[in-house]
């Protein structure tokens, strides 16, 4: 029997899915862009593999992770999971809706950042940076301000006919600590996931989310520093920064190997020389974040 399908939107597509996905946007199309379905996937990891393993081609990308399943990428519009039957949906959907569907957009000839974004005065800007840089917290404090989030974690850009931001889901990952001090009104604070490493609470914010395209105003590549400052980066250090921060680069060099490297260095070119990409110093403390906040409204005001 054909199992019933969820239907949701999110970075502008129409999404089927067999596993339900509370963190995305309910959808009444008909039609599909993207179908997830559960079927068994038969392979094994590799004998000597570590706990995850990708292997990219043109038409497959295989992506799996040994504490909780299996995960395929057929063509353009279609994941197929294999998940182990002992682990929650809820921890399946960690990767489902972050490195799995940051491969789907890739393969979809979107650019792909691992990156935050809110909408400012009609503006998309998104923050990057290392773990623990402050990408979401950065963008929590000024959510707690007013200005609706766009996406958490995976930033996708669309090129045609315009280069444009795409909404994700009105979800932000939060530690307990970020989520006090950004203080989100009514923000719903969701059960702690349970899953070695990951200290950080999902946070739904809902009355807090824009689901339109946005023109991309600003990048902020974050690092710490005493005082928080903006500064100007060259066409190359913005390049690099873009290359740095993408999530295909996350997935190591094989992820290049199906042919894609060229579209997406001319997409991280191309954005580079648009001069929206700044280096911002975000102060150590999170008592000082409004520093930060207040110089990005006047960047952007």
């Amino acid at each position: 029997m054909t199992k019933p399908l969820f239907r949701h939107t999110a970075y502008g597509l129409t999404i089927h899915s067999e596993i339900e996905l509370p963190e995305l946007l309910p959808s009444d199309n008909d039609v599909a862009d993207l179908v997830i379905r559960c079927a068994p996937i038969g392979r094994d990891l590799p004998v000597g593999a570590p706990g995850t393993f990708f292997e990219f081609s043109r038409d497959l990308q295989m992506l799996d992770w040994a504490a909780v399943g299996k995960f395929e990428i057929r063509g353009s519009s279609e994941i197929v999971v294999d998940a182990r039957a002992d682990v929650p949906e809820k921890i399946v959907r960690l990767p489902l809706l972050g490195p799995v569907m940051a491969m789907l957009l890739h393969v979809r000839s979107l650019m792909v950042l691992h990156a935050s974004a809110v909408l400012i005065n009609g503006k998309g800007a998104g923050f990057l940076g290392d773990k623990r840089a402050g990408k979401s917290t950065t963008a929590g404090a000024l959510v707690g301000k007013g200005y609706p989030l766009l996406t958490d974690d995976v930033l996708a850009f669309d090129f045609k006919p315009d280069v444009r931001i795409l909404p994700g889901f009105p979800q932000m990952k939060l530690t307990d600590e970020s989520a006090a001090s950004v203080a989100i009104e009514h923000a719903r604070r969701l059960e702690m996931i349970d899953v070695p490493g990951f200290d950080k609470r999902q946070h739904s914010v809902s009355a807090h989310f824009s689901n339109d395209y946005a023109v991309p105003g600003r990048l902020y590549v974050l690092e710490r520093g005493p005082q928080a400052q903006i500064i100007d980066l060259s066409p190359l250090e913005a390049f690099r920064a873009l290359m740095r921060f993408s999530y295909l680069i996350r997935f190591g060099k094989e992820a290049l190997s199906a042919g894609s490297a060229p579209g997406f260095m001319q997409q991280c070119a191309y954005l580079a020389e648009l001069g929206v990409v700044r280096r911002l110093v975000v102060p150590d403390s999170l008592e000082r974040l409004g520093e930060a906040v207040a110089i990005i409204e006047h960047d952007l005001g």
